[in-house]
């Protein structure tokens, strides 16, 4: 679609944050150079004022010419404004979030080295595309602050929306349990570095935390519940937090 695949430029390749701080980097490259280099072609003229202010003409264009695409835009198409779009994860290791033809990350161009939250513009009455990513060992767990269900949703812009894509880690196994006089040793498989909790009840109805607990590095945790005196049984598991 020709007016995302516009906007999904212009919030990243063409953005005007971007195109400044190139132009910024440009210049502090080659100032350091400049002096001696108007000395050596003095017969052409030039001062190094005067390639600064060749340089903030280079710099205006750039800070301006995102905007003045999207009016453009806005008027050749007919477009009926537009809508600002703030995009969030509850941890960037956990997953991302694809918008259109963008996975936002830390390699998109123009995103921070934390890359949440990010923040977009798009057409209003144009659907645009969101998907949740997950990383390996976690799973899609909902959305906040849109009406969807599913890890891919829908979005017509008609005005700012902040959304907020949660993820969880796979569930655990419970591999081995070793019960003694005073205590249940548990041996749980998970996510790496995943938050958990060890839960227990007496039916499969009611649920309680009993123990949080975080895999280590191989996916692996030692849970160690005592035992309750008097206790006839009762039921184990292990949810993502």
């Amino acid at each position: 679609d020709f007016l995302n695949t516009a906007a999904d430029l212009l919030n990243t390749w063409y953005s005007s944050n971007r195109a400044v701080a190139m132009v910024a980097a440009t210049r502090g490259e080659l100032l350091p150079a400049m002096d001696e280099h108007i000395r050596r072609w003095r017969a052409n003229g030039g001062t190094v004022a005067g390639w600064e202010t060749h340089v903030r003409v280079v710099r205006d264009f750039a800070a301006n010419r995102a905007g003045r695409m999207r009016s453009h835009l806005l008027s050749q198409f007919r477009i009926p404004g537009q809508s600002r779009l703030v995009l969030s994860v509850n941890n960037s290791t956990r997953g991302s979030i694809r918008i259109n033809s963008l996975i936002v990350n830390s390699a998109l161009p123009g995103a921070n080295p934390e890359p949440y939250p990010w923040t977009g513009v798009y057409f209003n009455g144009v659907p645009v595309e969101l998907e949740a990513v997950a990383a390996p060992g976690w799973q899609f767990a909902g959305w906040t602050g849109i009406d969807a269900k599913d890890p891919v949703a829908v979005w017509t812009p008609s005005g700012p929306l902040d959304v907020t894509a949660r993820f969880v880690a796979l569930p655990a196994v419970i591999r081995e349990a070793h019960l003694t006089s005073d205590s249940i040793q548990l041996l749980i498989s998970g996510t790496p570095g995943a938050p958990y909790s060890v839960q227990t009840g007496g039916d499969l109805l009611t649920w309680r935390d009993v123990i949080p607990f975080t895999c280590g590095s191989d996916g692996r945790a030692e849970v160690i519940l005592p035992v309750i005196p008097g206790e006839s049984g009762r039921f184990l598991r292990a949810l993502a937090q």
